[in-house]
């Protein structure tokens, strides 16, 4: 029960809009800048084009804050 009180409480939720709101997330021009900036800081390299492709058709899915806020959360 606590790991998934950390993962699905506000905490994790809180930590995602911070990063989204870090000047790197802020000062990307296009959706692959702004996913390369996210791979950076959360992993230290740029996404793979499987994984860029995949992230990016989530992201069009939907509200686009509302998907980055999930894709940065997850």
């Amino acid at each position: 029960p606590q790991s998934l009180y950390l993962m699905n409480g506000p905490f994790a939720r809180d930590a995602a809009k911070k990063l989204l709101a870090a000047p790197a997330m802020k000062d990307a021009k296009t959706a692959d800048a702004k996913l390369d900036a996210l791979y950076l800081a959360c992993f230290s390299r740029t996404p793979t084009e499987k994984e860029r492709d995949r992230l990016l058709a989530f992201v069009a899915k939907g509200p686009e804050a509302d998907r980055w806020l999930d894709l940065t959360h997850a």
